[in-house]
């Protein structure tokens, strides 16, 4: 679904002018970044309702890039 909470102190720790991501891969470097500094990720469920009115604008372009982002990531060693 794309809804992410993170902790205020995650938040403090990054660095954001250093981040290199944009739209919507900035969230898998910021998953990444806080890996690396050592805290946890962990998945919360939740109950995801379809989209009734408009329309996504998740294009496939997006997606690949945004898959193609991580082990981008992992060469730069972060």
């Amino acid at each position: 679904s794309g809804y992410r909470g993170f902790s205020r102190r995650l938040l403090e720790a990054v660095d954001f002018d250093t981040f290199s991501s944009t739209g919507p891969s900035i969230v898998q470097e910021l998953m990444f970044r806080a890996h690396v500094k050592g805290f946890r990720v962990k998945g919360l469920p939740i109950v995801f309702v379809d989209r009734t009115r408009g329309e996504s604008t998740l294009t496939f372009k997006i997606l690949v890039q945004s898959l193609l982002f991580v082990p981008r990531l992992r060469l730069r060693g972060w």
